[in-house]
């Protein structure tokens, strides 16, 4: 969890991870999704102090005792590299591994979740950068190519159909498969829509196995 959240025991009764991870979320109906550039906003240019020393020293003060295998994992090849792993990094810790453990949460207690992945690119070099696919959800995009246009018609009737029947699968799009903790399937938002599996799977599991590490060791010090 990056971002602190004020548990004030209303709105929050506990920790919003405690939450999902003990059931008690509202059973409702969910689409979670993300964009494969997210991290293009956020990463510096000159990312983990610009060289590959420097990138293995922040990967063990972030990630401590797992920063070694976190720094083999995402591997830039060299200090040229380490912009793209930033962005890499960023898209996966800070919006994908989270979206697949919110699926999950919801598919443990048996509520219906879909997941997406939008790719289509948008902004130049930051690519399907953070919150690049709002025009499309909401039809404000201007002066789209035919393209555009289909993807966001498409987008739209997939929003309005979950929104009047909690599933979003209409007559004349790609079916849009229910996504689960044992397939994890997601539909892929671009020109072509189309559904795949495991989305950044590698990472996720990584990512899941050092935040349970992480938590179990907070619970023993306690």
């Amino acid at each position: 969890q990056r971002w602190p959240v004020a548990t004030d025991g209303w709105v929050f009764p506990k920790d919003p991870h405690q939450i999902y991870s003990d059931g008690d979320q509202h059973d409702i109906p969910m689409i979670v999704g993300t964009n494969r550039d997210e991290g293009t906003m956020f990463a510096p240019r000159k990312a983990f102090g610009g060289t590959l020393e420097t990138y293995r020293q922040a990967m063990v003060e972030r990630f401590g005792k797992d920063g070694e295998q976190v720094a083999v994992f995402y591997s830039p090849k060299s200090k040229d590299d380490l912009w793209k792993v930033a962005v890499q990094q960023i898209s996966d810790t800070w919006f994908i591994q989270p979206a697949r453990q919110c699926a999950r949460a919801m598919d443990r207690q048996g509520t219906d979740v879909w997941m997406y992945h939008f790719t289509k690119p948008v902004w130049g070099w930051m690519g399907a950068a953070h919150a690049a696919e709002i025009g499309y959800v909401f039809g404000n995009l201007k002066e789209p190519k035919p393209d555009d246009a289909t993807l966001s018609d498409s987008i739209m009737d997939y929003w309005v159909q979950f929104a009047k029947t909690g599933n979003p699968n209409v007559d004349g799009k790609p079916y849009w498969p229910q996504n689960s903790s044992a397939e994890d399937r997601y539909l892929v938002m671009d020109k072509v829509i189309k559904s795949e599996v495991g989305l950044r799977r590698g990472a996720c599991d990584l990512l899941d196995k050092i935040l349970q590490e992480r938590r179990r060791s907070e619970k023993l010090a306690r």
